[in-house]
């Protein structure tokens, strides 16, 4: 029978990634609902379409005509809050200006080998598989394997 070679450095890459996916998709508090970088939101501005966008990596949702509004780590009360007063300056009636949250989720990176590695969008319960399955499931690359 033939051994693959140990290598100590790739598994300890593949156990920090595991680590920081699992991190990364570990469940908030129960408090409050705020926003995170993958929630999905719909905006109402009145005279407009009703948009869905989803919150950016950085915290931002983009209101094409109206520029960006930060709203990560905001309540949807704040972040509604927000919107009107970003909106004040564009419209007459910023008081109408509604937002909630269609789908909660989060961004996580997916990194080494997976099909495609990079920003994935994950649901608030996903676990590491579900993300990795998102991020295209194990890549054609060889894993390290110990044999004992």
């Amino acid at each position: 029978m033939h051994q693959a070679p140990f290598n100590v450095t790739s598994l300890r890459q593949a156990l920090g990634f595991a680590m920081f996916v699992l991190v990364a998709l570990t469940a908030a508090p129960a408090h409050a609902q705020v926003l995170e970088p993958g929630d999905e939101v719909e905006v109402r501005v009145p005279g407009n379409t009703p948009e869905k966008l989803t919150v950016s990596a950085d915290g931002t949702i983009d209101l094409k005509s109206y520029g960006q509004v930060a709203l990560g780590g905001k309540t949807i009360e704040q972040a509604r809050d927000a919107l009107r007063k970003r909106l004040a300056q564009f419209i007459k009636n910023p008081a109408a200006v509604q937002i909630k949250i269609t789908q909660a989720g989060r961004l996580v990176l997916i990194t080494g080998k997976v099909e495609n590695p990079g920003m994935i969008r994950v649901g608030k319960n996903d676990d590491l598989w579900q993300a990795i399955s998102k991020a295209g499931g194990a890549g054609q690359a060889p894993i390290p394997m110990i044999v004992a």
